[in-house]
């Protein structure tokens, strides 16, 4: 639903799921995997009802479905000029691009991701052959590389007094992490699904100001070591 509102020129959404204005004529419908394959179907569709009326036709389905996989086959070739071309906006830009990179093969595991869009006798097909570029990794400013251990306790996505939203870490002994500085764009996606697992975070900390994130990863189930969430441990 994110290109749905991309593509109706809606401010990115930071909380809550999408509105009613958003999506009143689009629906979502997913097939279970079938037997001996990881393929699913999704369908994207208006319903019956809406087909009649004018405001359903500046954002038509297969217009959407055609945008996300112009989309992802910039993201597979690296083009990120030609992204930030079909994306301006740069939250919804950060969340496009760390979507893509979660639903990239990792090249050990998964080495090939498909996606298929059927319309008629029509057929565009996008692969992503490999994990993501160098050319998708975050630009990181001057300053420290640290990393953080611990869980996902608090997340302010509306504060008045930063730019950008933050969340904090907590280890299991209770040391808290200092307000990290999340792009727009990535903590409703990308941060706050790990709410309550144990994370990984490396982020740069700069000579002033507080810690910016590069990468969050789930560590849940491994040996968490250097865990000082209070100060960070420096990174190479």
């Amino acid at each position: 639903m994110r290109t749905v509102e991309r593509k109706r020129e809606l401010p990115f959404r930071e909380t809550g799921g999408p509105t009613r204005a958003a999506t009143r004529d689009f629906e979502v419908y997913f097939s279970t995997a079938r037997a001996a394959s990881y393929a699913i179907t999704v369908r994207l569709g208006r319903p019956q009802r809406q087909r009649l009326l004018a405001f359903a036709d500046y954002a038509k389905p297969s217009e959407v479905v055609e945008d996300v996989l112009a989309c992802l086959d910039d993201f597979g070739g690296g083009r990120v000029e030609e992204l930030h071309r079909r994306i301006k906006d740069e939250a919804y830009f950060n969340n496009f691009a760390a979507l893509a990179k979660k639903l990239s093969p990792d090249g050990e595991r998964v080495r090939t991701v498909g996606f298929t869009s059927v319309k008629g006798d029509e057929k565009h097909v996008v692969t992503l052959t490999g994990p993501p570029t160098s050319v998708w990794k975050p630009r990181v400013e001057s300053g420290t590389k640290v990393e953080y251990i611990g869980r996902i306790r608090a997340a302010d996505e509306t504060s008045k007094k930063r730019s950008h939203p933050v969340f904090r870490v907590e280890t299991d002994a209770g040391v808290v992490s200092p307000p990290i500085r999340v792009a727009p764009g990535l903590l409703q996606d990308v941060v706050k699904p790990f709410w309550g697992e144990l994370v990984k975070v490396i982020a740069s900390k700069p000579k002033k100001g507080g810690p910016n994130m590069i990468e969050i990863e789930s560590i849940e189930g491994q040996a968490a070591q250097n865990s000082d969430a209070d100060t960070g441990t420096e990174v190479a």
